[in-house]
């Protein structure tokens, strides 16, 4: 019998025959090796969660006073040395008091002079017209006060005249009052200039006291008395607040008019790029963390980058894992962990305060 011809089988047969046989067998590896290409450069099983330490660095004032002449906002870009605002320590009704108590005294060094102007009649005015001098300048450092309290509140009040709070008259006696104070001030200003020329014409006339009488000891309340004006007059110039670092203003606590507190912070600077990683190793230790060991960092953005960083110090206690750390811990807030810093590894973008994923490679050799 002969043999029959095989019967071709159309090509619609012979596609359904691949689609069952052979085509979910390719899809499936297909698939999985890609999901396994996708999770080594993509995922990958992270052991500890760290952490870009961010280094924020407060300005205080060391003085309280009154913050004036603030030259920065949030997040303003500055450079260590910058001045970010003024502090007026010097309390204007304390100040006061403290010239109106030198002037009392220079007074009274005036009076108790009087005995010994019959026989020192030249020397005495001549001492007389320093003891002058000085209390003029007293009464110059009082009208500095008194201007620079007129000018605080003119600028107050500027801002309420502004924003029509109140009446024109009102704000014209303030700012009468700040033009008064301020023709006061010149105008003792070169009053004291001139006696301060004539003084040094009558020096000779000092020279006609007899050692012994009273010539030390009134050179030396002059001394003191100057020195205390010195004082005082320092204590007028405002403290210039500057930036420590370079960073970002991230806070700006107070703002100008406000009064501080000694010790207060008034700006926090945040540096902009961060220098070491912060990472807790969960306990129980899994791996013993080591100093140079080497550690794979992972970024956690959209664009994954990965680098490699060494163990730079290793604290010497177990410590509660802050929150920031507990993404993958089911119990937060119970965790312990043994804390450790990593190197930075050169050339990775990260913002402090951003989480990355680390690895124990290799202890150190």
């Amino acid at each position: 019998m002969d043999k029959l011809p095989p019967i071709p089988s159309p090509p619609s047969h012979q596609w359904r025959e691949f689609r069952i046989r052979f085509l979910p067998p390719l899809v499936f590896f297909t698939v999985l090796a890609f999901a396994v290409v996708i999770w080594r450069d993509n995922v990958g099983p992270a052991q500890i969660i760290g952490e870009v330490e961010r280094v924020d660095t407060r300005v205080v004032s060391l003085q309280p006073g009154v913050l004036q002449q603030v030259k920065v906002v949030s997040l303003q870009t500055v450079k260590a040395g910058d001045i970010l605002g003024e502090v007026v320590t010097a309390d204007p009704d304390m100040i006061s008091y403290r010239t109106g108590l030198l002037r009392s005294q220079v007074e009274l060094a005036s009076i108790e002079m009087n005995p010994i102007l019959d026989r020192q009649r030249s020397a005495l005015d001549y001492q007389r017209l320093r003891m002058e001098y000085l209390s003029h300048g007293v009464g110059l450092a009082t009208a500095k006060v008194n201007l620079q309290r007129a000018q605080s509140e003119l600028g107050r009040q500027q801002k309420l005249f502004d924003q029509k709070l109140i009446a024109e008259d009102a704000y014209e006696i303030f700012k009468s009052t700040r033009d008064a104070l301020k023709v006061e001030v010149e105008e003792k200003g070169n009053l004291i200039k001139e006696m301060g020329k004539r003084i040094d014409e009558l020096t000779y006339l000092a020279e006609l006291v007899a050692p012994g009488a009273t010539n030390d000891p009134m050179s030396t309340m002059l001394m003191v008395h100057s020195n205390r004006m010195q004082i005082i007059e320092e204590r007028l110039k405002p403290v210039k607040l500057r930036a420590p670092i370079n960073g970002v203003i991230t806070t700006v606590h107070k703002r100008q008019g406000e009064n501080i507190v000694e010790g207060e912070p008034v700006f926090t600077i945040t540096r902009a790029q961060g220098q070491r990683i912060i990472a807790y190793a969960r306990h129980p230790l899994r791996v013993e963390p080591k100093v140079g060991m080497s550690v794979k960092v992972r970024t956690r953005n959209g664009t994954v980058h990965v680098g490699e960083g060494k163990i730079l110090e290793i604290a010497p206690t177990i410590e509660p894992i802050p929150l920031l750390s507990h993404a993958r811990s089911p119990i937060p807030g119970v965790d312990r962990g043994l804390p450790f810093f990593v190197s930075l590894p050169p050339g990775l973008q990260v913002r402090p305060g951003e989480l990355v994923d680390l690895a124990l490679l290799a202890e150190a050799p």
